[in-house]
């Protein structure tokens, strides 16, 4: 199903939804009591960026910022940009050692009660099996839709499993490639593993430009409905860009998410999580969420962290748009 199809999709199932695309009618959604009486949870971060294994996740950017410690690493490890650039690392990419079974039994050994593995991180490649793009685990790399088989994994144990988008950021991640010769093009069209790599803004300009175009952001809003759609993920985690003005009418009829979750999952309830600060926007109540210990370093800016399990799960703020589906 191409995009377009599929917002049609979503058009449809709003039409015949419960809930107005207004912060009134989604305030009555309520917390899945599951989450009020989870303790413990597991985030993780994996991908394409484990190959290099330097520095952090955000490798696929800070490598096109000349002079970070990611630049010069990689002309030395693995030559020019324009001849090896981040996209090479993907046959590199191959799991092998991978095996859900035994991750998910170390979970529940640690008494974890829910796992958010990131579906796709900033770097835009999906760890899923995916009609929107094809650059995804399932057909390139490990070749296995390593979401899905974790997902199986963690609900055979009695965990819930969950999903984190951080596909938003893509708009600006890949953009410091066009500031030199490199294999990031002025010709990136949608469709293209670094598209759009635009200039990179400041991350709490509310209204930054270029501003983030309706064609990227149908993008952002299907690739969520296909996660819902396809892998039934009781949580959502969203990352902390969706602050931005371009994400409100996304945010504000984030409902379309959980109305196409309805196709495969009737009678559960979906939490929608972001770290952005907006309760004072979106009319929302906090809570404590698992987290990404990169939230807390942007910028060299460190939140004081709660108890770490191997520095993935330090405490941060989220924003929680109550979702509850109606039975069919």
């Amino acid at each position: 199903m191409n995009k377009q199809e599929y917002l049609r999709r979503i058009d449809a199932l709003i039409a015949r939804g419960k809930f107005k695309d207004t912060w009134e009618s989604l305030s009555q959604y309520t917390v899945p009591q599951w989450y009020r009486n989870a303790k413990f949870g597991i985030f993780i971060h994996w991908g394409v960026y484990s190959v290099p294994a330097f520095g952090s996740e955000w490798y696929s950017r800070n490598m096109y910022i000349q002079g970070s410690k990611e630049f010069e690493h990689h002309i030395k490890t693995y030559g020019a940009h324009k001849d090896f650039g981040y996209k090479d690392f993907i046959p590199m990419f191959k799991a092998e050692n991978f095996n859900p079974d035994e991750w998910a039994e170390l979970f529940k050994n640690a008494g974890a009660e829910y796992v958010v593995p990131v579906a796709e991180h900033h770097d835009g490649f999906q760890m899923y099996k995916s009609d929107i793009s094809h650059w995804n685990a399932y057909e390139m790399g490990p070749r296995r839709d390593t979401l899905g088989e974790l997902g199986e994994s963690v609900n055979k144990r009695g965990m819930i499993n969950g999903a984190s988008s951080h596909r938003i950021e893509h708009w600006f991640f890949m953009g410091h490639g066009k500031d030199f010769e490199s294999d990031v093009t002025d010709n990136e069209k949608e469709g293209d593993f670094y598209y759009p790599a635009m200039p990179e803004p400041d991350h709490f300009d509310l209204f930054s430009e270029p501003y983030p175009s309706k064609e990227f952001m149908e993008d952002w809003l299907v690739r969520c409905c296909e996660l819902v759609d396809n892998y039934n993920p009781k949580i959502i985690y969203f990352d902390w860009w969706i602050q931005h003005d371009a994400a409100k009418p996304y945010l504000k009829n984030s409902r379309r998410i959980t109305t196409t979750a309805r196709l495969s999952a009737a009678r559960r309830r979906l939490l929608i999580t972001s770290t952005t600060r907006l309760c004072s926007v979106l009319r929302c109540r906090t809570w404590s969420a698992v987290n990404s210990p990169t939230q807390s370093r942007i910028f060299g800016k460190r939140t004081r962290p709660s108890r770490e399990i191997r520095g993935a799960i330090p405490r941060a703020t989220a924003i929680k748009l109550r979702m509850k589906l109606s039975e069919h």
